[in-house]
């Protein structure tokens, strides 16, 4: 019975019939919601019942939102959003479920990404298997205000009877909140007391954060073709780069460094390692770590990593242990709109060589502010990394005096006059391997189209290159670099970082990263 009495609305059945749920409103409280689910347990034998299934995360009727586990304040209601079904590899059922959105150019954008990463658990109570992870993302409610940080817990709502997973021979449904559980130890996957209270967060670089709940009933759906074709074990080194807000006081910065990342097949996890290049800001130097007890491996294509949670900090700054929240998302995983490209230019579609986003906190002690801490914030950032060609293929390509032209894109994000958002442009290169010499054609890229050329090549990296450029844009002075390496047999495809900023007239910076492939 209801407790505010009558109540109307809508119910699903799952086709087996072992999943239900409604979303109701009372008759007399129109402005109240009411929820109620359930079904048949399943088995924990049912979750290696197939090697990748799919979900559909259904609209929670409270928070109104198009995009899961966000408010419609957090722009959950965009237009034009990309949200993936809920990939579970049932093994170790590892999970990843995103949602990404970029809407507008410049200073008129608006973008959120979320993400949902969750492992296998047991219940101690009752020994059921559950859904156990967390939630991350970032949202930019506007260009010209600071990104707003999203973080929750991530649970399956357990009944009365200590179960949460319903179906037969393999799940049909479940329902998703954001309780928070105890565990016997870290990283252990058993499950006992709730913590109360568990909020979700949307948290502003000042103020106090705005604290709520999300109800997201789950339901089976078919996989998407291809999904889960390719799953391999492999290490990949790369770059990364975006740009970053201090606060207090509010202060943007560009960031840069290397990527490490590796995936396992056999237990569906992702580690990573971000390491920057020496900044100017005050930070320092700054390690981000990933995974691996907190991530989800679907595919070469689709996976996803939390901030790491076990074993070593989540992130150093100057050497010193710091908290973070922070996520890392393969571009398999969220789509990325083709909007932000110029006409004629594509996103590579590189076979050696990953890209992926990267965004979230890093949280220090400020002594400078008593007890106030700062915190180092990261919207849509960006990552790449791949196979690096051996050196014998560079020796041989500069035998021959081979020339290579390639393909692809640039990403980044972009800070111009008090105004932060992301932005894409074209890329061709090219690069002669017996002189080592060669350039990047820059298609709108912000409105900027440039030419950077005669690189500088290490001496002890046949592989790696590194191109700097001065350039007059709107009145503005801005110099920079792009530092890159080559991937793939034979040298077939190439990607880095860059950065570049103003020198003099009004602030702008950027960074991010480029990929490409051969014509």
């Amino acid at each position: 019975m209801s407790p505010l009495g009558s109540v109307s609305g809508t119910s699903f059945l799952s086709p087996d019939g072992t999943f239900f749920y409604a979303n109701l409103t009372p008759v007399n409280f129109p402005k109240e919601r009411e929820f109620v689910a359930g079904g048949l347990p399943v088995s924990a034998s049912a979750l290696a019942s197939a090697p990748i299934v799919a979900f559909s995360v259904e609209p929670d009727a409270a928070l109104q939102s198009n995009i899961p586990f966000i408010r419609t304040n957090t722009r959950g209601n965009l237009p034009n959003a990309y949200v993936s079904p809920l990939f579970v590899a049932p093994q170790t059922s590892a999970a990843l479920q995103s949602s990404l959105v970029i809407n507008g150019q410049g200073a008129h954008q608006q973008s959120v990404l979320v993400t949902a990463i969750s492992n296998s658990a047991t219940l101690q109570s009752s020994g059921a298997p559950m859904i156990n992870g967390v939630v991350r993302g970032t949202s930019q409610l506007a260009a010209t205000s600071p990104p707003v940080r999203i973080g929750s817990a991530l649970s399956s709502v357990v009944d009365r009877n200590g179960n949460s997973l319903y179906g037969v021979k393999s799940i049909s449904g479940f329902v998703l909140d954001q309780t928070q559980y105890n565990t016997t130890a870290p990283g252990s996957g058993v499950l006992t007391t709730r913590v109360i209270p568990s909020t979700a967060s949307e948290v502003a670089l000042t103020g106090l954060p705005t604290n709520y709940g999300f109800t997201q009933p789950v339901t089976a759906t078919s996989v998407p073709a291809g999904v889960g074709a390719t799953r391999t074990s492999q290490t990949l080194t790369g770059y990364f780069g975006g740009v970053m807000t201090a606060s207090p006081p509010a202060q943007p910065y560009t960031i840069t460094g290397t990527t490490s990342l590796s995936t396992d097949a056999a237990s569906n996890r992702v580690a990573a390692t971000l390491i920057s290049d020496p900044l100017a800001s005050a930070t320092g130097g700054v390690k981000m770590q990933f995974g691996p007890a907190s991530s989800a491996f679907i595919d070469d294509n689709i996976y996803g990593a939390a901030e790491s949670q076990t074993g070593s900090a989540p992130a150093t700054v100057n050497g010193k242990l710091a908290q973070a929240q922070l996520y890392l998302l393969s571009s398999g995983a969220a789509l990325p709109p083709t909007s932000l490209l110029p006409p004629g230019s594509s996103y590579c579609q590189c076979q050696y060589l990953q890209w992926g986003y990267w965004g979230g906190d890093i949280t220090t002690a400020n002594a400078g502010l008593g007890n106030t801490p700062r915190i180092d914030r990261g919207n849509i950032n960006f990552w790449t990394a791949g196979h690096i060609t051996p050196a014998a293929d560079i020796d041989k390509l500069a035998g021959q005096g081979a020339v290579g032209n390639y393909t692809g894109h640039l990403i980044g994000s972009v800070f111009n006059s008090g105004a932060q958002y992301v932005a894409a442009g074209g890329l061709n290169a090219i690069y002669n391997f017996g002189t080592r010499m060669g350039s990047l054609n820059i298609t709108n890229y912000d409105g900027n189209t440039f030419t950077v050329s005669n690189p500088m090549v290490s001496g002890t990296g046949k592989y790696t290159f590194s191109f700097s450029r001065a350039i007059t844009q709107q009145g503005r002075s801005i110099a920079g670099a792009f530092n890159g390496s080559f991937y793939g047999p034979m040298a077939a495809e190439t990607g880095g970082n860059f950065r570049f900023q103003t020198t003099a007239g009004p602030t702008y910076l950027t960074s991010g990263i480029f990929a490409a492939a051969k014509r």
